[in-house]
């Protein structure tokens, strides 16, 4: 994807304001409140389906060994240590998963389930051997955890300077941002911003808008015609050249 694939929010704002008969924003909703709703429908869709996939890399605390996740992410995919420029890693290893690990202070300090130094303490789903051969071979095995969105990682990781995060994010960083809106989800956000505009206005008089929020409510949530049952299948059929294209795109953003 490139800058073509994208619609602005400008663009899809008009829409929805018109849709709601609401251009000069007389309905006591500000522009803040629809902008508003189109994150949500960001979030909401990219949470659902996990379309978006992005490419982070971030600064290794050779003090602490701990990262904090970016504000966009929900979701880790791949984690990488890695040394060299940022066009060209010269060396790189991969990050495992440790349950239950915890550096909560920062340091080398730690607690976890299964101890890295032959202690008492066993974990019932990886053989000892897997762990022993590590630290026969040097210590390369690199794991980390994740505890309220804090990354926290082995303290051999402090041989490398950098992390390479791969994950989902949720469309924009900050409330107030502006979402990257993909164009083929152009119209589940008009719809699901119509909708929730409609539902607020109908909790005010439900005699005159009732009916309208009904409509929107159809035309977003109908399992066979409905917009978001259109926009799931739509991310579900991209091509592999399409996502890998859209990955880079996002991952530019942040």
């Amino acid at each position: 994807m490139d800058s073509n694939d994208f619609v602005s929010i400008n663009s899809v704002l008009s829409d929805v304001l018109m849709l709601v008969d609401d251009e000069h924003l007389r309905k006591g909703m500000s522009k803040g409140y629809y902008i508003s709703g189109i994150e949500q429908a960001i979030q909401e869709i990219a949470l659902d389906t996990y379309f978006m996939v992005i490419t982070k890399d971030l600064t290794m605390d050779k003090v602490k060994f701990q990262v904090p996740m970016p504000k966009n992410a929900f979701n880790i995919r791949e984690m990488y240590l890695w040394n060299g420029s940022c066009c060209s890693p010269s060396s790189t290893v991969i990050v495992h998963w440790k349950r239950l690990y915890n550096n909560h202070n920062g340091g080398a300090g730690y607690t976890a389930k299964r101890m890295d130094d032959r202690s008492p303490n066993k974990d019932p789903f990886y053989h000892p051997f897997y762990f022993d051969k590590a630290l026969v071979d040097g210590a390369n095995l690199y794991y980390a955890n994740v505890q309220n969105g804090i990354i926290m990682f082995s303290s051999n990781c402090s041989g490398f300077d950098n992390v390479r995060l791969v994950y989902n994010g949720m469309g924009v960083d900050d409330i107030g941002d502006e979402p990257i809106i993909p164009r083929m989800l152009r119209q589940f956000v008009i719809d699901y911003s119509v909708e929730r505009a409609y539902r607020t206005l109908m909790a005010k008089d439900s005699r005159t808008y009732g009916g309208l929020w009904k409509v929107a409510e159809n035309k977003l949530n109908d399992l066979r015609t409905g917009s978001l049952y259109i926009a799931r299948k739509r991310v579900s059929s991209m091509n592999t050249w399409s996502r890998d294209s859209a990955n880079e795109y996002y991952s530019k953003k942040w």
